[in-house]
């Protein structure tokens, strides 16, 4: 009954059907990497060997993995697919989950939080270095010194000193706790990243509860120009290349007519 409720919900399977029309495991856009969790790495900072089908992955060929199994579990319903659905939701080598195990049930009855204690993977040791991050950026085919890792699911404790700008400024984490229960221990309510022509702009967001509760509804963000650059030309981004792409296959095209190599019918 539960299994049929979820999968004949016809609302459920729109916003699933969206997920994967437009989700990825990670997304590089003008020349920055995005994505969800964590890049599994081992205690020495390098990139973790994970296995899966019998063979050894990492990096960003382990993400493009976990997307062709994600892919079969939902259009061809691939049982031992589906089954890793599950891990990546809460396995310890699982690039959007980042810990050593789930403990949220155990917290229930269980209070010696030694026992319950979930280790962060080695990668949220290592973003702290610059090195590291530049490394990242190497593996998926991006310029070191100008991209940048765009990183979510982590929530930014600035009342504890934590800053949202990591390893001299190539990694930004957005995620910054908007959800309400996060709030007492980040001090805000997120974070956005902004990123125009010529500025890389942090805002951060207030805790919007406590500004309703006091009658403030002023919700403006703080924003910081965190970097500025040589303006950047409609060329120089994903779009104007791609644009600059078709503008070629339609030169050569037309050249194809005019000297006949291709016949009008």
């Amino acid at each position: 009954m539960l299994t049929a409720s979820f999968t004949h919900s016809k609302r459920l399977q729109q916003h699933i059907e969206y997920l994967y029309r437009y989700g990825n495991m990670y997304k590089i856009i003008n020349g920055n990497l995005l994505f969800h969790g964590c890049i599994p790495l081992d205690k020495s900072g390098k990139l973790r060997k994970v296995n899966v089908d019998g063979k050894d992955y990492q990096g960003k060929e382990l993400l493009d993995k976990f997307e062709e199994k994600i892919n079969l579990a939902y259009y061809q319903n691939n049982q031992d697919a589906i089954d890793l659905m599950w891990y990546l939701w809460c396995g310890k080598n699982s690039p959007l989950f980042g810990k050593s195990k789930l403990a949220l049930f155990e917290k229930y009855f269980i209070q010696e939080s030694k026992l319950i204690n979930e280790i962060k993977d080695s990668y949220y040791k290592w973003i702290e270095q610059e090195q590291t991050c530049k490394m990242i950026l190497k593996c998926f085919n991006l310029d070191s010194n100008t991209g940048h890792i765009i990183n979510g699911h982590m929530p930014v404790k600035t009342v504890a000193g934590e800053k949202p700008v990591k390893a001299n400024g190539r990694l930004y984490v957005i995620d910054g706790g908007i959800s309400k229960s996060y709030h007492s221990k980040t001090g805000t309510a997120g974070y956005t990243l902004i990123f125009d022509s010529q500025h890389l702009q942090l805002a951060k967001h207030l805790p919007y509860h406590d500004l309703a509760k006091d009658g403030l509804m002023c919700l403006t963000p703080e924003v910081e120009i965190m970097e500025t650059n040589s303006r950047i030309k409609n060329r120089d981004c994903d779009v104007g290349k791609e644009l600059s792409r078709q503008l070629q296959d339609l030169k050569e095209l037309l050249f194809a007519y005019r000297n006949g190599i291709i016949k009008e019918k």
